[in-house]
């Protein structure tokens, strides 16, 4: 069943879901993307722009980030994001965590439940 969610949710969906591949297929394999990278992935694969700062926020290094927002904006975007997440997921917010990286680095998000790394890419597929 799909429920209706607001645009920030489908934005943040989306990035979750779609931007490592396009930033994998662009640019390789990185531990984090550059603003620049980001943005033109945002905008040229059709991708809400809207809510950019949660994709800088997800895959940018965090000195980077706080370049472009006030520092501080960094961790409460992702805190933010992580509660989205378990909206989308069903899970108890409480029980999904930050593991501290950029979505970019490595081959499992940085961002698990207690079902484990996999279990937000399972769920927005």
């Amino acid at each position: 069943m799909r429920f209706f969610f607001s645009s920030k949710q489908r934005a943040l969906e989306r990035y979750a879901r779609d931007l490592p591949g396009l930033l994998l297929t662009r640019y390789g394999n990185s531990p984090t993307y550059t603003a620049g990278q980001v943005r033109r992935t945002v905008e040229t694969s059709d991708l809400d722009t809207a809510h950019i700062e949660y994709a800088f926020a997800m895959f940018l290094a965090k000195a980077d980030f706080d370049r472009l927002y006030t520092p501080g904006n960094y961790t409460f975007l992702r805190a933010d994001l992580l509660r989205e997440i378990a909206k989308v997921t069903g899970n108890d917010p409480d029980e999904v965590r930050d593991q501290g990286a950029p979505l970019g680095s490595g081959p499992t998000p940085a961002i698990a439940t207690r079902f484990g790394d996999g279990a937000l890419s399972d769920a927005l597929k």
